[in-house]
């Protein structure tokens, strides 16, 4: 399984609407990145943590400021994370405003290339 689709399996479960409240705020300081303690709190791995790491910066920027601005609503917006192959980096979100019978969410779409393309030797 790539890299990225089982961190998304992760991040999903930390990010549903029944956990996101859970997740610490302190972690994401937009103007830093993510420590290992915010990583953890994604449940993910130290190599997961490590290919995230490989990712462009602007696209953990990105990643980072849509949790950092779902957490912080006065009602937490529940995040959902997706993985497609691709050739390039690439990060999409999109916002569905809630209604009086959902809440709505925020999807992160990221693609990357399979981790043994750039990285031999990772999952």
């Amino acid at each position: 399984m790539p890299t990225f689709q089982a961190i998304a399996g992760k991040a999903n479960v930390a990010l549903n609407s029944a956990n996101i409240q859970n997740f610490p705020k302190t972690e994401l300081k937009l103007d830093q990145p993510f420590s290992d303690v915010g990583f953890k709190a994604l449940g993910l791995t130290d190599a997961e943590i490590a290919y995230i790491r490989s990712w462009p910066e602007s696209l953990r920027a990105t990643i980072r400021a849509v949790i950092h601005s779902a957490i912080n609503r006065d009602t937490p917006l529940p995040v959902t994370v997706a993985w497609q192959p691709g050739y390039d980096f690439q990060v999409t979100v999109s916002e569905a405003p809630g209604t009086s019978a959902s809440p709505g969410g925020i999807t992160i779409l990221a693609r990357s290339r399979y981790p043994a393309d750039t990285h031999p030797g990772t999952l």
